[in-house]
């Protein structure tokens, strides 16, 4: 109602908001923020869409007795005016573009601090090697991977361990095979928790199939999310690399991945709906891989394994 009154010059009741369509796909694209001369971000303008819609449903009865029309065809109205159509919804143009989140780790600081997090004592370095190398190696949701329950894994006669994560937004849940490797790591954190759980009597113990957290750090329940950053910042200092958020892994799995896999492919195993999100906010050509490719050549690591060309990495960057 502030933007559409700002737009109009003049108060505006809510009344007067969905009497005129028009004006009301205005001021859902609005993106003027209260700071002067900072815009609103995309997120924030996608969330005004999203109560917007909340709000007609809920004063549907008022609404329409004082427009004698349905708020709902209005709001529709509305948004085909301003909005681009994006299968049966909509999405607002205009807004700040959302950051990226920084730089895109390269393969050999994943490993580092990675390798850093395991040195951890006990049973605690186990987990954390664990953890972060599953982070890295399918490219989960750190928030998915973290509310792994015991009832969600699954081991298979090969020795393999099948994951079964939540994923934001989805009613299914995302299935993930583990390598030989990886299963390992888990089963062998499992055992050394539940070894320094018998020692020193804590009723939780970790059962592959059973009810129960996965990820602990001591008999209280879950691994707290601050403690999983601080270790990985800790890591990253030890480590001497820049800082990494457990986003970074996940930024890392999409750009090695789609240097050797056709997108579509990527996306899929990533858990990414379309191509237009895993483009936007996750693959990252880094610099040592274009450079190589504009000079035809270059080290041959994992940075510079790349499959596109070099014009399809100079629009993507651009």
């Amino acid at each position: 109602m502030r933007a559409a009154a700002r737009l109009a010059g003049r108060r505006i009741t809510l009344g007067e908001l969905f009497a005129d369509a028009g004006l009301l796909g205005r001021a859902l694209v609005d993106d003027a923020g209260t700071t002067e001369g900072r815009s609103l971000s995309k997120w924030t303008l996608a969330q005004r869409r999203s109560s917007i819609r909340s709000f007609a449903d809920l004063m549907r009865p008022e609404l329409l007795t004082l427009l004698g029309s349905d708020p709902r065809q209005v709001l529709d109205l509305a948004l085909r005016g301003v909005a681009e159509r994006v299968g049966t919804g909509y999405r607002l143009t205009g807004g700040r573009p959302r950051r990226r989140g920084g730089p895109t780790p390269t393969g050999g600081e994943v490993d580092a601090v990675v390798a850093e997090v395991g040195k951890a004592p006990g049973f605690f370095g186990y987990r954390n090697a664990a953890f972060f190398g599953i982070l890295a190696a399918t490219g989960g949701r750190v928030n998915a991977l973290l509310q792994l329950d015991g009832a969600d894994c699954v081991l298979l006669p090969s020795g393999r361990l099948r994951l079964f994560l939540n994923e934001k937004g989805k009613s299914r849940q995302r299935e993930v095979e583990l390598s030989g490797r990886h299963a390992e790591l888990l089963l062998s954190y499992v055992e050394e928790y539940n070894l320094h759980a018998t020692r020193h009597h804590w009723r939780g113990h970790i059962r592959i199939g059973e009810r129960g957290p996965v990820w602990r750090n001591s008999a209280r329940g879950r691994w707290p999310y601050p403690d999983v950053l601080q270790t990985l910042r800790d890591a990253s200092t030890a480590a001497a690399v820049l800082p990494l958020t457990p986003h970074a892994f996940r930024r890392a799995f999409a750009t090695d991945a789609a240097s050797v896999l056709p997108r579509h492919v990527v996306a899929l195993a990533g858990g990414w709906q379309g191509l237009e999100r895993l483009d936007d906010h996750y693959i990252r050509p880094r610099q040592s891989s274009i450079w190589g490719k504009l000079q035809h050549g270059g080290p041959q690591d994992r940075d510079a394994k790349v499959v596109k060309d070099v014009v399809g990495d100079a629009v993507a960057i651009v």
